[in-house]
């Protein structure tokens, strides 16, 4: 802190503060930049704050919350709730969900309040030796009601001059956090609607119809058996249950072995496996990305041995082709995926499989990347004007019996 009185504020530097907040906290882009920034220069103006966190909702499938708490001298530290811990006592009965739902704010003077309120989480802030809290509901434009709070551990606790001047960044805060956030739930559901990278080119601009490139990656489908009969043996919800199991498995599998999930369609999922950008030559490239689609089944099969509870019996094919990787559809409904020869062969894998009743699959292409591969024969595909070799792919380590 500067020199300025004790209990005053620095009304330039506040001033000049709120300007800069007004003015979207330039060129900070992060949020932890912003706090940072936002926190030390309150310090600097004569508001002893010693700690601070935000609160905020978030639209996100698996994710209920995200709070930030910076405290003096340390790193800011990000905390995030699932759907399930939103759930929980614990969180339903802070202070911070109470004032995010009700729009009320509360002030708790340590050293004067007897009546505190009855949130166990105000003890520990307390417990922690501050001396003065307030909490506040930041709403936006929208009337969506999160939080901020401010604590102090000076003797006192805040005076009317510092809190006022922590009550003048309450709308300006609202603002920036609520830009934040746009931006953050754009980016959440257009990753889980349309996968990551497909999600971050739509954010940066690839909104065209019709705007595409060519890309050869590899591509790995993968297909529940017996789904038909699953949907009609279990109740809607038990089936949704155990296909959601499953492609928890194999969504994550997928992503850690550094692919993409594109798509599903119905009890399929269809994957890609970009090639390398690091200018290897075009064959090792590909050999890279199809090793790596055969990875992802070697994760998915280690999950399944550790959770064999969500493993459904099913087939995969493994394809390294040619795609156009891009904006397809119709008046305002568009689709960011890959179309083409490389995904038409790898679906029409999946077909053989079925008939041969060797669930793991490959072809010729995908071969040559892999070892262990066993030729099945040459067979006709539909679209495809000649037989086509196809190769059963080694079982993954792992793999053992599905549940019935």
């Amino acid at each position: 802190m500067n020199d300025v009185p004790e209990g005053q504020v620095d009304q330039a530097a506040l001033t000049a503060l709120r300007d800069w907040m007004i003015d979207g906290a330039r060129p900070s882009a992060r949020a932890a930049d912003i706090i940072n920034t936002m926190c030390d220069r309150l310090l600097e103006a004569g508001v002893p704050i010693e700690r601070f966190a935000l609160f905020i909702f978030t639209l996100h499938p698996n994710t209920k919350g995200r709070a930030f708490y910076w405290r003096r001298g340390k790193p800011l530290h990000v905390r995030e709730a699932d759907h399930t811990l939103a759930r929980q006592p614990m969180f339903r009965n802070s202070i911070a969900v109470h004032v995010m739902e009700t729009g009320k704010a509360y002030r708790c003077r340590f050293e004067r309040d007897n009546d505190l309120p009855p949130f166990s989480d105000v003890l520990e802030i307390r417990d922690e030796g501050m001396t003065d809290y307030l909490i506040e509901p930041l709403v936006y434009t929208t009337g969506e009601t999160h939080g901020v709070s401010w604590a102090t551990g000076a003797p006192g606790g805040f005076s009317d001059d510092q809190a006022s001047a922590l009550e003048s960044l309450r709308a300006p805060l609202a603002r920036l956090t609520e830009i934040y956030m746009l931006r953050l739930n754009a980016a959440s559901l257009l990753s889980a609607y349309v996968g990551r990278n497909s999600g971050r080119r739509v954010l940066e601009g690839d909104i065209t119809r019709g705007d595409f490139e060519k890309i050869t990656p590899a591509i790995l489908f993968v297909d529940i058996k017996g789904f038909t009969q699953m949907t009609g043996d279990l109740p809607p919800e038990e089936t949704i249950a155990r296909i959601n199991g499953f492609f928890d498995v194999i969504v994550a599998a997928v992503t850690e072995a550094g692919g993409e999930v594109l798509k599903f369609i119905g009890d399929e999922v269809l994957s890609i496996f970009p090639v390398g950008e690091n200018g290897e030559a075009e064959a090792d490239a590909e050999a890279q990305a199809v090793r790596a689609a055969r990875t992802a089944l070697e994760r998915a099969e280690a999950a399944f041995a550790e959770t064999p509870e969500q493993r459904l019996p099913y087939r995969a094919a493994i394809h390294v082709g040619p795609v156009a990787y891009g904006n397809i559809g119709g008046g305002d409904r568009l689709d960011f995926t890959a179309i083409g020869p490389g995904v038409n062969m790898a679906a029409r894998l999946m077909k053989v499989s079925g008939e041969t009743g060797d669930d793991l699959v490959c072809s010729a292409a995908a071969a040559a990347y892999l070892e262990g591969c066993k030729p099945l024969g040459a067979f006709r595909m539909k679209g495809i004007r000649d037989p086509q070799p196809v190769f059963s792919l080694p079982e993954p380590v792992g793999t053992g019996p599905s549940p019935a």
